[in-house]
């Protein structure tokens, strides 16, 4: 489940797909973005010279292949025993039981893309699985849903990701740079995107 921070963006849950403690950290440096105390798009040439670009890189690997990792258990399952992926896997049974039941909630790849999410194709980008190209290609075509609205008591209504919003988020992240954000948006306003 995602975050609604009333800024006009919602804050989605599965920005970083591990679970993991080290969430509180991304959030808050997301929250510092928006504040306006950070820059949301750090020049390149700096995140470079001062490591960042490698841990971010490093961590949205890591976050993808956790993902990828979750979704082939939960293939696995059709067609060995949790006895039988517990020996190839050098785990227990219950161990293996307990990764499946953490693999169930894991979406499936959406067909044509390389995530299941707006933010997950971002991450395999950052984690330089896919490049340039293809990342602006995937964003331009995703089925982006309608953003949500507030209603007459200042509640906010509708999706937390799957909305344009989620490039602005990745963006302010880390996960693309300026050029990616620029094509997306220019390659978005040849199509009509849901907006409210």
């Amino acid at each position: 489940p995602g975050l609604y921070l009333g800024c006009g963006v919602a804050f989605p849950g599965d920005l970083v797909a591990s679970g993991d403690p080290a969430e509180s950290d991304d959030l808050a440096w997301w929250l510092q973005i928006k504040r306006g105390e950070e820059m949301s798009a750090v020049p390149e040439a700096r995140e470079r010279s001062n490591g960042r670009h490698e841990l971010v890189r490093a961590r949205q690997r890591m976050l993808v292949d956790g993902l990828d990792y979750r979704r082939v258990l939960k293939g696995a399952r059709g067609t060995m025993t949790q006895v039988q992926m517990a020996e190839v896997l050098g785990i227990s049974q219950p161990a293996v039981a307990k990764a499946l039941k953490a693999a169930e909630g894991t979406p499936d790849v959406l067909a044509n893309f390389s995530g299941a999410s707006v933010m997950e194709v971002c991450q395999r980008f950052a984690a330089g699985l896919i490049d340039h190209d293809r990342v602006v290609h995937e964003l331009v075509s995703w089925p982006y849903v309608d953003e949500g609205s507030f209603d007459e008591f200042g509640e906010y209504t509708g999706p937390e990701s799957g909305t344009v919003d989620d490039l602005s988020v990745a963006r302010g992240l880390g996960l693309i740079d300026d050029g990616v954000y620029a094509d997306v948006l220019q390659g978005l306003a040849g199509r009509e995107v849901p907006r409210t």
